[in-house]
């Protein structure tokens, strides 16, 4: 990624907060094309790749913003570098395995290792995260991190519970377990955003 002539801060002439927001968008039409079935067959992985690639740029963006700002550290560049690459092959992964089982339908024992493919770097993530936490000596940006977390967390505990609520009237459909790892993320995702316009 080349910087920006006039902000080195930016990756491809976007801010941080431009490429989140772009990010936030592609997921969140993603999803509703995938939940309301519109698409159908590879589309759907197709249609879940644009997210993908969205990752890189915008944590170099990320790290960029920190670091120009002076809320970086050794412990923070680490979790960057760790989390966008856990990030990108847990989506990577979601979507190959995906494509995988709907292409070939596989036996039960084969079923079960794609499964384990796409949860393993998921776990790397929550690892990445724990580990931060802990090496981080910095009190502004540990708490800051913790504050984001809740934020995810607070936002998979609300959208849960109105769509479980919907769900039961029959108002809308039944959604699949594996979705609340991917809001959470979102949720996290939107409480760096605003904990970042907040800190300006």
């Amino acid at each position: 990624m080349h910087q920006n002539d006039t902000d080195p801060a930016k990756v491809w002439g976007l801010s941080y907060h431009g490429w989140a927001a772009v990010f936030v968008a592609a997921m969140g039409c993603a999803a509703a094309l995938n939940i309301s079935g519109v698409v159908q067959g590879s589309a759907r992985l197709w249609i879940m790749f644009v997210p993908l690639v969205l990752v890189p740029p915008m944590w170099i963006a990320q790290a960029r913003m920190l670091g120009k700002r002076g809320y970086s550290s050794p412990a923070l560049a680490r979790y960057n570098r760790r989390l966008g690459l856990a990030g990108f092959c847990y989506m990577a992964a979601f979507l190959s395995v995906v494509h995988v089982f709907d292409q070939y339908r596989p036996g039960p024992a084969a079923t079960s290792g794609l499964a384990v493919v796409a949860i393993l770097p998921a776990v790397a993530m929550i690892v990445v995260m724990v580990r931060y936490l802990q090496e981080e000596t910095d009190e502004y940006l540990r708490h800051r991190a913790t504050s984001a977390a809740l934020i995810g967390l607070g936002f998979v505990l609300v959208l849960g519970t109105v769509w479980g609520f919907f769900e039961t009237f029959g108002l809308l459909p039944g959604l699949l377990a594996w979705w609340v790892f991917p809001v959470w993320a979102i949720g996290l995702g939107a409480g760096n955003f605003w904990l970042a316009r907040r800190a300006q």
